[in-house]
Parts: C-alpha cells; structure tokens; sequence
C-alpha cells in the first residue's frame, strides 16, 4: 500500500518569510511609483504565522534603490505541504510623493448673466436707461441709511412689434445665465504612508498656496493655470494602501477648478493647501 508520509528533500522552508523564487516582477512608472511582486515558498504549517508578518508590512527582499514595503499578499496552495505566497510591494521613488499625473478637461459652467464682460455691450449700463438695449431693464435702490445708490438687473424683456427685431423676437429675452469656459484638472497623487493627504482633505473649497501648486499641477500647459490663486481645490478622494491604521503609502484623487482669466475672490476663498 503507498505511504501517506511525506519524504522532504533540500530547503525545508522553515523560514517565516519564505524563500524566493524565481520571475519576480520590478516596475517604474513615469509618475515614481515602485511596484514589485516576489513569490515566496513556504512550508503551508508556517502560512498563517507567514501572512501575519507580511500584513504589518516587510521590505523588499532585494537592493533596487527605492524603499518598498509589502502591503498585499495572495497564497497558492500546491502539493507537498508547499504553498507558494506571492507578495506586492509599493514605493516611491526619490520623495515623499509621486509626481501628480493630470487630466485637463475643458467644460463650462453656468455663470450670472452680469458677470459677463461683454454684458454692457449688449444690455446697457444701469446707471443710463439710453444705452439699455436688448429691452433690458435696471431697477434703481436708494439706501436709506447712507444714500448710496445701487442697482440691479431685471432681465431681457420680450420684444414689441414696433421694436425691429429680426423675426420678431428678441433672442435675449428671459437670458438670466450664460455658459461660462472652466477648465477642471482631474489629478492622481500618492504620499508615502499618510503623507499630505489630511492637509490635503483639509484644503477643500480653499485656493492653491504655492507649495500645493507646485506639487499638484505640474504642467501649466496642460492646465492654462498661471498659479494658486486660480486654482480651487473641488474635491479630494482619500484612499489607504496596506493596513489601514499604518499605510504603506496614501492615494489621493483631486479635482482642481481652475477660473480662467481672473483669479478666485480671495474674500471668498481662502488659501488652503
């Protein structure tokens, strides 16, 4: 009758970490991330002893100039008591960060109809009811307290038959908006550990200082942004890699608006990140 026992030969993989095999991967990306991926052999007793050490996270087994550290693992089992443990191993390469990877993407935006600058050419200036045209109307406000003047635009009104315009209709009437050019960055950064990402969520609804656009537009030509004060950080998707409470590095996803030609109201929107 065959044996149930098992003969071992060479290496018993005793080893906690495992022992190295062959094909291990090494990859740098433009943006200087680090990825590696060993597989390891080991004793299948030893697994879950094994798998406890890589979860808090074990350096790179090999000299490749970065800092890397594990922060997932995926297991094989094959014959022999033999389990085949592949480990995935992240670092950034000369920094704290990785360069920021963006996307420009032109939209528009919905804006106040007085906020265009043409707007005096084709309604008029409030304070002259000879240069409205359009049939546009301002309503005129005396303050009571100090006597100051202001004004506020009513709209475009429908057209009369005796106002001329082409077909009849007056194609402003009832405009209270016009689509505005905005330009929206969707931008990738990743720290190492926690890095700036907190500083970062903290930065929402804020400006750029010139640290932040430094490091989260990278290519102006891409952008068209001149520097932080046209910039207002929208958004910042936080996301940890590895065990949460200590990450081996931290992926931040942001949107940046950026204003066009004036800078955000500083009244407004402070500086933030």
């Amino acid at each position: 009758m065959p044996s149930d026992s098992i003969i071992k030969y060479g290496n018993n993989l005793t080893s906690l970490t495992g022992v190295p095999q062959p094909n291990s991967t090494l990859v740098f990306d433009a943006c200087g991330l680090v990825q590696a991926q060993v597989t390891f052999a080991i004793d299948t007793s030893l697994l879950s002893q094994a798998t406890e050490i890589y979860e808090t996270g074990v350096e790179y087994p090999f000299s490749c100039g970065v800092g890397m550290s594990s922060y997932k693992y995926h297991v094989s089992l094959t014959k022999g008591d033999v389990s085949m443990l592949t480990v995935d191993y992240m670092g950034i390469q000369g920094g704290e960060n990785t360069k920021s990877q963006i996307v420009g993407v032109s939209t528009t935006t919905a804006q106040p109809i007085e906020t265009h600058p043409k707007f005096p050419d084709f309604a008029g200036y409030p304070d002259d009811p000879a240069s409205w045209v359009n049939n546009a109307t301002f309503t005129k406000k005396v303050s009571t307290e100090d006597n100051s003047i202001q004004f506020s635009f009513n709209g475009f009104g429908v057209a009369k038959s005796t106002d001329g315009f082409a077909g009849g209709v007056n194609i402003k009437a009832g405009i209270r908006q016009y689509l505005k050019p905005l330009q929206n960055i969707r931008g990738t950064i990743i720290f190492d550990g926690i890095g700036k990402s907190g500083e970062m969520a903290g930065g929402i609804g804020k400006t750029l200082s010139d640290t932040g656009f430094d490091l989260l537009i990278n290519n102006t030509q891409v952008t068209g942004a001149l520097n932080g004060t046209y910039c207002l950080l929208s958004s910042a998707n936080v996301e940890t890699i590895g065990v949460p409470t200590a990450p081996v590095a931290t992926k931040v996803v942001y949107d940046i608006m950026v204003s066009g030609d004036d800078p955000w109201d500083a009244d407004l929107y402070e500086e933030g990140f």
